[in-house]
């Protein structure tokens, strides 16, 4: 098997439940990234917030993607609208609670993705003083001549030792994977991070770094587009090499900036 017939392009984008913008124009602007699988984290299902339609699923029709799962996190009944200021109330999902019904909306992360998923998983991680959190990974062949590679979406916790716990179980989990492996998402931390650290010290490798050695952290923030400070959005690799990576600052519908890398494996 030739090393190109073990060539994607993925990219991982923090959606804000499309309140910033329209799911149609994000859905556009992302078709420009022409990517052969896109990890979502804050997008919803029938959610009060943003477009009230299954994200996952339009955003993988835009692409032409094959297959889209949204894994919820969160439960509003709609009910409780019009949102009209305040705390923004919900529920946690539990594990057996995931189907939809007229009354409510789901918020969580999703992923969608041409080619065929030979397995797909399901991790509800630690959950202490923040909001649910949560992860999906499948084992995916981009097409038919690729060999499988392992895909993890998450989002983290925005506290440290809470996020911290669940990156252990993250890896925990994906020790029991053989084979290429990629974890992204939002991990609301920034490279320097204790949390970033146990990941690198853990085998995984920082994709941007690979591809950008010496640049500052500074010119791979992803949030805020508004005020871009911070890097807290990855894609991290096991047994995979980074052609290209790239912060999609033409990409502005959401408070984060998208990133796309190209991996062989």
């Amino acid at each position: 098997m030739s090393l190109l017939s073990n060539k994607a392009r993925i990219a991982s984008y923090n959606l804000r439940v499309c309140v910033d913008g329209s799911v149609s124009s994000i859905g556009a602007q992302l078709t420009g990234l022409d990517a052969d699988l896109c990890a979502y984290q804050e997008i919803g299902k029938h959610w009060s917030m943003g477009t009230s339609i299954d994200q996952a699923a339009y955003l993988a029709a835009a692409q032409g993607h094959a297959h889209s799962y949204h894994l919820p996190l969160l439960k509003r009944s709609w009910s409780l609208d019009p949102y009209s200021g305040g705390p923004f109330h919900f529920e946690t999902v539990l594990t057996e609670d995931i189907q939809l019904s007229d009354e409510d909306g789901f918020f969580g992360v999703g992923l969608s993705a041409s080619g065929q998923v030979l397995e797909q998983h399901v991790i509800k991680l630690h959950c202490d003083a923040d909001e649910q959190r949560g992860a999906v990974c499948i084992n995916w062949r981009p097409h038919e001549s690729a060999s499988p590679l392992w895909v993890l979406n998450t989002h983290l916790s925005v506290l440290p030792d809470e996020g911290l716990q669940q990156a252990k179980q993250i890896l925990d989990w994906i020790k029991r994977c053989s084979g290429p492996l990629l974890v992204m998402g939002d991990l609301n931390a920034e490279p320097q991070s204790p949390l970033l650290q146990l990941f690198m010290t853990e085998g995984l490798v920082d994709l941007y770094r690979q591809c950008h050695p010496i640049e500052a952290d500074k010119d791979r923030v992803t949030f805020s587009v508004k005020d871009p400070h911070r890097c807290i959005d990855y894609i991290l690799g096991r047994d995979v090499h980074a052609q290209r990576f790239e912060v999609a600052r033409d990409v502005v519908c959401s408070d984060h900036f998208p990133i796309w890398v190209e991996v062989t494996w």
